[in-house]
């Protein structure tokens, strides 16, 4: 019988990866805060690259500059590559 909830490893490997992503892309946007609007706080750096990771892109943190724009395209391209990826 198959279980929904059983994950191999090739599944864990991903999931370890998305975190990890999320993590880089964080430490990324939190380094480069002056550029960006409204992102004040380390938390506010996690949230705008989980939801760039995972395509939501609320508007309520934008970028203010062509190099926080060009960090975001590749946040973008590394979730493309993820996803084609699983």
């Amino acid at each position: 019988m198959y279980n929904l909830i059983a994950l191999n490893k090739n599944h864990i490997q991903l999931v370890y990866f998305a975190i990890l992503l999320i993590c880089i892309y964080a430490t990324i946007y939190w380094y480069y805060k002056n550029h960006f609007t409204n992102l004040n706080t380390l938390l506010d750096a996690f949230y705008l690259s989980s939801t760039t990771f995972f395509s939501v892109g609320f508007g309520d943190i934008l970028p203010k500059t062509n190099l926080a724009k060009i960090i975001i395209m590749s946040n973008y391209l590394f979730m493309l590559l993820f996803i084609l990826k699983a």
